[in-house]
């Protein structure tokens, strides 16, 4: 493991932010905790109906866990197909990214096995669907989260299935790595500047996602709808990140190519081993 990712992770685990990296960045990662905040305040009033009605709150059965991987897995392996057919239109660095995770296919959807060995799913609740940093405005200090429709392209039946709160976690936590990724791949710098900058985009993006984390398990652990052990917590929030991902794939290679080399660059350090991983970090 490297110096600068073991720090990383003593930062994050003691929750210090460094003088210099707090002057520098120190207002994103207050906002982001309070998207957190206001992110486990939603699920906490989805999850709050009396009674049998659309909005109550449902175990996750083993079955649904079941349910879920098989889900994944059929949705990883028919965009990893779409990948293989793409090869042809893609360019040298992105095809041997490309080429890169395919051969790890087996690795890489072997993850999804881990969430049947789950001790506890929690609870399955409605969630917002399609959240990510476009989903939310500013507000004087705090964020409005805007558009329930869930994801547009999804039929109106599966947009208001119930599911763990921890798919609209994963949507975030993909839209702090996603703006870092951007900035350095289309954002207003040089190509020869990106080597130098991506330390300080990887360092962004992982403390944008513990400060997010952070205020969202202020309010939401206590809330019985997340898994009660650590350890499922973050195997299920790494499953979910995955599928996220896999989805982004699929939308970049159908409507934006040149950006395609984001989701891959996060599903191969997705495929490396969890020892070598951190939630919410990148490459």
């Amino acid at each position: 493991m490297s110096a600068d990712r073991e720090a990383a992770r003593e930062w994050l685990r003691r929750g210090d932010l460094p003088a210099n990296i707090a002057e520098a960045i120190g207002l994103y990662l207050a906002t982001a905790e309070t998207i957190g905040r206001r992110t486990g305040e939603l699920h906490v009033a989805l999850a709050s109906a009396d009674g049998p009605t659309h909005f109550s709150i449902e175990p996750y059965t083993p079955e649904d866990l079941i349910a879920t991987v098989n889900r994944m897995r059929e949705h990883a392996a028919e965009q990893l197909r779409l990948l293989d057919h793409a090869m042809p239109r893609l360019d040298d660095r992105r095809r041997q990214l490309a080429l890169d995770l395919l051969e790890h296919r087996q690795d890489f959807t072997d993850q999804f096995h881990a969430i049947t060995r789950l001790r506890s799913g929690a609870s399955r609740i409605r969630c917002h669907g399609d959240y990510h940093l476009g989903q939310v405005l500013i507000a004087e200090a705090d964020v409005v989260i805007l558009d329930f429709e869930g994801e547009p392209a999804r039929p109106l039946v599966e947009r208001r299935e119930k599911c763990s709160p921890l798919r609209d976690v994963a949507g975030m936590i993909r839209s702090f790595e996603y703006a870092a990724a951007y900035g350095l791949l289309q954002g207003p710098t040089r190509a020869e500047d990106a080597p130098a900058l991506a330390p300080w985009a990887r360092l962004w993006r992982r403390w944008a996602s513990a400060r997010f984390l952070q205020g969202y398990l202020g309010v939401a652990s206590g809330a019985g709808f997340l898994p009660p052990n650590p350890d499922d917590l973050r195997a299920m929030l790494e499953l979910y990140l995955i599928d996220k991902t896999v989805y982004e794939l699929r939308y970049e290679l159908n409507n934006r190519p040149d950006w395609v080399g984001i989701p891959l660059q996060a599903l191969l350090r997705r495929a490396e081993p969890e020892g070598a991983r951190m939630v919410g970090a990148a490459t």
